[in-house]
């Protein structure tokens, strides 16, 4: 009772390139000594963020425009960072490989917007997780968070928009500041009060920010203080008291 597959003639399927994995359009593009081809990127905005190794250096126009013939129209520009992120405002710089010369993106994150010259500030889009968790788990509608290490805004809008937070942020950048405050803005909260009203950005050195947090009273003391900056967040312990 069971059932023979019976022989058949063979059948030619043809798959465009576009329709294949980026990885293997480029594997058969690029010469053996680039292999194995490049397998994953970051997408910021309209930008197509990729780490390229040194034997794909050279063939990095070729990437490049391979890339954004698959993933156009959503990107518009791919680029390749080049070196590390540094200086005080952890920026890095990169190398345009195909497409605009164009960096103001924005991102949407849990519904919020956030707009910013990726070339001018510190963003990575592998936090959203941990954004989304604190938000959920640590924040509670309607407490007091302070961002030291603010960067575009994604954490402290977020509280705003989905907790109802007060928020007081910081950041040494001013690039960073003026997109917070402009994405805030863009998000329907009003960012042009001072640190007693509900959303307020400043410009300045982080331990000079916490040491002033409470310097109002008890009241002005937030509920939450966020430091996040990776590298070097525990040297700034001291302002605590």
């Amino acid at each position: 009772g069971g059932y023979a597959a019976l022989p058949a003639a063979p059948v030619t399927v043809t798959v465009a390139a576009r329709d294949m994995p980026l990885s293997r359009v480029l594997s058969s593009l690029l010469p053996a000594s680039a292999l194995p081809a490049p397998s994953s990127y970051e997408q910021v905005g309209h930008v197509a963020h990729v780490n390229l190794r040194r034997e794909h250096k050279a063939h990095g126009r070729l990437i490049g425009e391979v890339m954004l013939d698959r993933l156009r129209p959503a990107i518009r520009t791919v680029v390749d960072k080049v070196g590390t992120v540094g200086g005080p405002y952890r920026t890095y710089e990169t190398d345009l490989l195909a497409g605009d010369d164009d960096y103001d993106v924005t991102v949407t994150e849990h519904g919020t917007s956030l707009s910013f010259d990726l070339r001018r500030v510190y963003w990575c889009t592998r936090l959203e997780g941990e954004r989304t968790r604190t938000i959920r788990e640590e924040f509670g509608d309607g407490e007091t968070v302070a961002d030291a290490f603010c960067g575009v805004g994604a954490l402290c809008i977020r509280a705003a928009l989905e907790r109802g937070c007060r928020v007081v942020a910081n950041d040494l950048n001013p690039d960073a500041v003026e997109c917070c405050r402009r994405s805030a803005v863009l998000n329907g909260i009003d960012a042009g009060g001072g640190r007693a009203a509900g959303f307020a950005v400043e410009c300045g050195d982080a331990r000079r920010f916490i040491m002033d947090l409470g310097m109002d009273g008890p009241a002005g003391l937030p509920d939450h203080l966020m430091l996040n900056y990776p590298s070097g967040s525990t040297d700034f312990l001291d302002a605590l008291r």
